[in-house]
């Protein structure tokens, strides 16, 4: 029972191997991404999670300092919807994210997921969509959904090698919120 005031949630945080661990991952992924793995892979997503939603919002000592604008959420939200909204033809995280698109797609392939035809099918989707398709989606994950599946980022993966980074290979969309913000 919760009595008091809790400042930092301590206290209903779930514990792993003696850790606290976050109550909450964010994650950001765009609309095409998010259809796709719908439509294609039976609603399993990949997502690069961070705990805190905006890490400049702590200032420049706290834990989250070290977290990069390629791996806070909010940056990562931010610039891609200004990018999206201003239509930017030239945009490298619009055209990173037809590649990573386009890679899963071969990964799914290769693993019997999907057949040629639906990878062809894939690639003629990502050739086709608008850059509105390319808007952001918030995903909104309670850690309790996710707790067997989680794993934190390798040095060599993070953006920053402080920064605290969280990877999902596999999260089913029961699993999360997806939030488009307006």
């Amino acid at each position: 029972m919760l009595t008091g005031r809790v400042s930092d949630f301590s206290e209903i945080r779930p514990v792993v191997g003696g850790k606290a661990m976050p109550l909450v991952l964010y994650s950001v992924n765009t609309y095409l991404a998010y259809m796709i793995n719908e439509r294609f892979y039976e609603g399993k997503h990949h997502a690069w999670c961070s705990e805190i939603f905006d890490a400049r919002a702590n200032g420049q000592w706290g834990r989250y300092a070290s977290i990069p604008p390629t791996s806070n959420p909010y940056e990562i939200y931010h610039n891609l919807y200004e990018e999206v909204r201003r239509g930017d033809r030239h945009s490298a995280k619009i055209e990173a994210n037809r590649e990573g698109i386009l890679l899963g797609a071969d990964i799914k392939r290769r693993y019997g997921v999907i057949d040629q035809n639906q990878r062809t099918e894939i690639e003629e989707i990502v050739k086709s969509v608008e850059i509105s398709d390319f808007r952001p989606i918030l995903y909104v994950i309670p850690y309790s959904n996710v707790v067997a599946d989680v794993r934190e980022a390798t040095v060599e993966e993070r953006a920053h090698p402080l920064s605290l980074e969280f990877i999902i290979e596999s999260l089913d969309s029961q699993h999360f919120d997806p939030i488009e913000v307006i």
